[in-house]
């Protein structure tokens, strides 16, 4: 039962604190690499998946949610 709710509320938390709005003190990709950490803390706790499975999935979600976050240096820039 435990393993069952933990991926489903993994993924709960990163959507909310993604929602949430950016800290001032915080940039965009900090701001997503904390929800990162703490959908993995959440799965870790449930164990739901397995390290080298949610090792992947987190890899694949920095990947995803860096590479679509704006350029501090250059905020207009936009990926051609």
């Amino acid at each position: 039962m435990r393993k069952k709710i933990g991926l489903p509320l993994g993924l709960l938390t990163l959507l909310v604190i993604l929602l949430l709005p950016t800290p001032p003190d915080l940039s965009t990709a900090g701001h997503r690499m904390l929800a990162v950490l703490v959908f993995s803390v959440v799965i870790w706790m449930f164990e739901t998946v397995s390290y080298p499975v949610s090792a992947a999935i987190i890899i694949s979600l920095m990947a995803f949610l860096l590479g679509t976050a704006p350029n501090m240096m250059n905020p207009l820039y936009t990926m051609k």
